[in-house]
């Protein structure tokens, strides 16, 4: 319930924003990775290794790049959207922790052992063809470490195949 009070408000911000600059929800494209995700996917270890730990990860990684242009910005609402973005970045921590604690259980149930999590979730995302943007030009390890992935799972994804978009 937490997480989805946040998400909520997390949209009530950036719509706000949005609304100050004369725009609303729908006059732009968006991508529909989630719906797609949650369409596609029925099985609860997959979802929580889609969702919290890849869409709302992938969020860690994008946050200070999308920061750095609109810092670099002098667009009026510059203050105000970078300030939003804090406010998510550091929800989305918690977010993801959350999906590390799921996960972890999840695994527990299924007797999956702690030493081929890392494994299983990048097979996961591999199943399901998950892949990183193009404007991500790096993992955020810090955030990624805070919100509970391991040094293993890093290395897994950075030595991925489905990476292969992102060179650095």
């Amino acid at each position: 319930m937490e997480v989805a009070f946040q998400e909520v408000h997390h949209f009530l911000k950036l719509n706000q924003l949005l609304q100050s600059i004369g725009f609303k929800y729908g006059d732009f494209g968006v991508h529909t990775l989630l719906f797609d995700s949650m369409k596609n996917c029925n099985i609860l270890l997959d979802r929580i290794a889609l969702v919290p730990r890849g869409m709302e990860a992938v969020g860690l990684d994008v946050n200070p790049f999308l920061c750095a242009k609109v810092q670099a910005s002098n667009h009026p609402i510059k203050k105000d959207f970078l300030k939003v973005l804090e406010i998510i970045f550091q929800e989305e921590i918690l977010h993801v922790s959350k999906g590390n604690i799921w996960f972890h259980y999840i695994c527990d149930k299924q007797s999956i052992p702690k030493q081929k999590r890392a494994e299983v979730y990048l097979e996961i995302l591999k199943k399901y063809h998950f892949s990183f943007p193009k404007a991500n030009t790096a993992f955020n390890t810090q955030a990624r470490i805070q919100a509970g992935f391991t040094q293993e799972e890093l290395t897994m994804l950075r030595d991925s195949t489905f990476l292969s978009k992102n060179p650095k």
